[in-house]
């Protein structure tokens, strides 16, 4: 199998976990190639990339095709599996220190193929947290904002989202209260784009605005409500229903409905133990037992 596996630059967290791969690789004996750039991404079997930014940009023409991140493979012109490494769901520091890193073929979270169906409980024994009671009772509605020009709604206009989520709230609940929690990293990512501010955040009327924490904020929530962010996940560790709007959402399969929240300890423990196999931590990679699992993608010639 031709492996390519794409530099990331002079990212130290991009280098520290594509040379782990690489470790993983070698220890199954399975050869790869570095490359500078996604150019050569047709002429190999898989490409190994972290995030899916270098391989679609705002600010180029993408070279992936959209259908192919968004599910439909056969529109794609894309020949190769794209396997990509991304930050974590649960558990471990998150951000660029992370010891986890989730990877899934050919997609971004809920959209990617992590070949993790019915899997055994073992890693979310091993990695997992513990899960708070159902709660479906609190002070307001949490309505979780997302980064500006994230990769994983990039088709659709987030900021119109949050206003029609705020009217499908009002329709079901016309009295309560609605905390919308922007992302953490709004201010960084206006800084970053001080000449252009057009797709920054726009606060949907009829909210407060929260200044607290996460950990509050989902503890005085009754439910949460978000397109597809991964505060899904920790609603659902917490206890709290999620409305996640998006199939790339990673809680998509446990998603409520204001009126029937899913409250079901089966269906929750289930669900964690499929997510334990959409990550790994560093030494996992570094020493191939992730490749292990992800390779079974190739058993016997499929795909």
């Amino acid at each position: 199998m031709n492996v390519k596996i794409m530099k990331g630059g002079n990212l130290r967290r991009n280098k520290r976990w594509e040379q782990a791969f690489a470790d993983g690789l070698d220890v199954h004996g399975q050869a790869y190639d570095w490359v500078p750039s996604t150019r050569q991404i047709n002429n190999c079997d898989m490409f190994v990339v972290w995030s899916l930014r270098p391989v679609v940009s705002p600010n180029r023409k993408p070279t992936i095709n959209r259908a192919r991140l968004f599910g439909n493979r056969r529109a794609s012109r894309i020949t190769a599996d794209v396997l990509v490494l991304e930050q974590s769901y649960f558990g471990g520091q998150r951000g660029r220190q992370s010891n986890m890193a989730s990877i899934g073929f050919n997609g971004l979270n809920g959209r990617a193929e992590f070949h993790n169906s019915n899997s055994p409980c073992d890693r979310w024994i091993k990695h997992g947290l513990p899960f708070e009671p159902w709660v479906t009772e609190g002070d307001y509605i949490l309505l979780v904002g997302q980064v500006p020009e994230d990769t994983s709604h990039r088709f659709i206009n987030i900021n119109q989202w949050y206003t029609e989520a705020v009217a499908w709230i009002r329709k079901q609940q016309p009295d309560c209260k609605i905390l919308f929690r922007p992302h953490p990293a709004e201010d960084r990512w206006k800084g970053q784009r001080r000449s252009d501010l057009s797709r920054a955040t726009q606060i949907p009327n009829g909210v407060e605005v929260s200044s607290g924490n996460l950990q509050e904020d989902l503890k005085h929530a009754s439910h949460v409500v978000t397109f597809n962010s991964n505060v899904g996940v920790d609603a659902v560790i917490a206890g709290r229903p999620v409305m996640a709007f998006d199939c790339g959402s990673m809680v998509y399969e446990l998603a409520s409905d204001l009126g029937c929240p899913n409250t079901c300890d089966e269906t929750r423990q289930r669900w964690a133990n499929n997510l334990a196999y959409c990550q790994w931590t560093i030494d996992e990679v570094r020493c191939g037992e992730a490749w292990s699992h992800l390779k079974k993608r190739y058993a016997a010639g499929r795909r």
